[in-house]
């Protein structure tokens, strides 16, 4: 049981950073990449929903890992 809650844990920050990347991906396109350029930058409309979708895709694969794990875990 023990297993599953840190299982849990874990998932939690990743799936708020999703869901804030899917609520603002414009924000969350730039993190870790705005000290590479001068002056204010803004995300191409192409990248902007590559973001977003990406996002939506990972939710996704997060939740199937989850649910997956879930069923192994009371197949043991």
């Amino acid at each position: 049981m023990l297993e599953f809650i840190a299982f849990f844990v874990i998932f939690i920050p990743i799936y708020i950073i999703l869901i804030l990347t899917i609520k603002n991906p414009e924000k969350m396109a730039m993190i870790g990449t705005k000290w590479r350029y001068k002056g204010r930058v803004e995300p191409s409309k192409g990248y902007i929903r590559y973001t977003k979708i990406s996002a939506i895709i990972s939710i996704i694969g997060v939740t199937l890992i989850f649910i997956f794990c879930l069923v192994n875990y009371h197949h043991l």
